[in-house]
């Protein structure tokens, strides 16, 4: 991924907008963005649901 956000990868590899895995994740599309960015670590719990939204496993946004 040569230092490309792993969500981002995923979700774009899905065809997904960043509100629409947002929404699908059950997330709001701001708590989505910080946790990209670093802003935010996510609970483990969030970050299970993002992985869930694209159907990506866990291990492949670490």
């Amino acid at each position: 991924m040569a230092g490309e956000n792993a969500v981002k990868v995923w979700r774009s590899h899905r065809g997904m907008a960043a509100r629409e895995l947002a929404k699908k994740a059950g997330i709001s599309a701001p708590y989505l963005s910080e946790s990209k960015s670093g802003k935010k670590d996510g609970s483990p719990f969030a970050v299970r649901k993002i992985a869930d939204a694209p159907s990506v496993d866990l291990d492949d946004l670490g």
